[in-house]
């Protein structure tokens, strides 16, 4: 995709730093949220869903044991490997969800296992405790070869073997006979991700309480992330909807810090779920009016952030002549 000259004009002045963990640990501390930052991502949501349920006045407290995160991909198979496309990770709609983590427990309850739709419409997998795994988030194999991607570490035998099992038992699956007739890619695999991990002792975890006292960096968090969500449910913080464009009364506003989050499934505003089109909808819904305000001085500064870089451009370092043209994936190391 070729660049804008806004975007050249703008990011070539931009800053480029290496993340502490990735943009999720980053995150968790802008939010006031170190301990966030050292538990594992299932865990957070976990936990966040218990109080969530508590403050509703169901069972306080009750987190789900052994959490990962299940998230719903269209594999491709070639002749030797499987690969996971630019446009694998599939967003299902509430109803699709919905049944397949019931017809989930009619399948795998006897074994303890459970599959809970959370805020987002994300799957949430528990019963499965296996300490030692290392498992990596399906956005960072986006248009990968899965082969020495799989989960991997000492307790990685029986989640290798479930989500096996899985992909035989979403094979026939009624969502995805429907998917099929509507012309949809079919769910072929549930990623397991995100769990196996503990909290460091004595690291509060609950309710709206952690170990910084820093004020939250944002003004509003607009996400469709379920981790986003459950990390700022867990800082005392309201999450709404990512927005389909960034709109330029909200990029005028006083003294707004805003944070607005788009997952690797991100569809606003496109067909097909084609990648060169996603990347060109955030160019154009995104990047492209940030960076206009940023040049007429309506916004002060720009971060971006993607997998473990930040980059960050002022309105004032425009007057920085001297750095080479880029454009943003240069600017995000991509």
């Amino acid at each position: 995709m070729g660049a804008s000259s806004t975007l050249l004009r703008s990011l070539r002045f931009a800053a480029v730093a290496p993340l502490r963990g990735g943009w999720r640990p980053w995150l968790a501390r802008s939010l006031g949220r170190e301990d966030l930052a050292v538990l594992d991502f299932a865990t957070v949501v976990s936990r966040a869903l218990a109080v969530s349920i508590g403050s509703a006045g169901g069972d306080a407290g009750v987190e789900l044991p052994g959490a990962w995160i299940a998230t719903p991909l269209h594999l491709q198979a070639g002749l030797t490997t499987v690969h996971l496309p630019p446009d694998g990770i599939l967003r299902l709609e509430p109803g699709e969800a919905q049944r397949l983590a019931a017809g989930f427990g009619a399948v795998f309850g006897a074994d303890g296992l459970q599959l809970s739709v959370v805020p987002g419409d994300t799957l949430l997998l528990s019963g499965l405790v296996a300490p030692g795994v290392r498992a990596t988030e399906p956005a960072s194999l986006l248009g990968c070869a899965l082969d020495d991607a799989l989960p991997s570490g000492p307790g990685s035998a029986p989640l290798r073997a479930l989500m096996t099992e899985i992909e035989m038992w979403l094979h026939e699956h009624p969502v995805n006979q429907a998917r099929a007739r509507r012309g949809e890619p079919p769910v072929t695999s549930l990623w397991l991700w995100g769990g196996g991990g503990a909290a460091t002792a004595g690291e509060p975890v609950s309710g709206s309480h952690g170990t910084a006292s820093a004020t939250p960096d944002w003004t509003a968090i607009r996400t469709d992330d379920a981790w986003v969500s459950a990390a700022c449910r867990m800082a005392g913080l309201s999450v709404a909807p990512a927005p389909a464009a960034l709109e330029p009364d909200q990029l005028a506003r006083q003294g707004a810090r805003d944070c607005v989050v788009l997952s690797a499934g991100c569809r606003q505003g496109l067909a097909g779920g084609d990648p060169a089109g996603l990347l060109q909808h955030i160019d154009r819904s995104f990047i492209g009016p940030a960076c206009e305000a940023l040049r007429g001085g309506s916004l002060q500064q720009l971060t971006l952030v993607s997998s473990d870089r930040v980059t960050r451009v002022t309105h004032a370092d425009r007057l920085r002549l001297w750095r080479p043209r880029r454009d943003w994936f240069q600017a995000l190391s991509l």
